[in-house]
């Protein structure tokens, strides 16, 4: 890996799966294309910052509208297993009487 390169992935903070996924792109570049990607690195970096965020934020609210559902989901069978349970203990209670 280029020196540099692997200087501005540790300024930057990058994980190992972010580096890989980067080298994977960068391997594949012609080389004028790897020199532009170095020197506008700190755009790159600033751009993958805010799609990293924007897909946390993402997640987060679908993970907690999956919650909600699994919640309101709950709910509705706990009410309808005790609206059935008093309803045959009334059944019973009627019979008794």
């Amino acid at each position: 890996m280029n020196p540099k390169l692997a200087a501005l992935f540790e300024q930057h903070n990058f994980s190992k799966k972010d580096i890989y996924d980067f080298m994977q792109i960068y391997n594949l570049m012609p080389d004028y294309k790897k020199v532009r990607a170095i020197e506008n690195f700190e755009t790159i970096a600033h751009n993958i910052s805010i799609l990293q965020k924007e897909v946390l934020s993402e997640h987060e609210i679908l993970f907690w509208k999956t919650l909600e559902n699994i919640e309101t989901r709950i709910l509705a069978n706990k009410k309808k297993s005790l609206v059935e349970s008093t309803h045959a203990q009334m059944q019973a209670l009627k019979s008794i009487m």
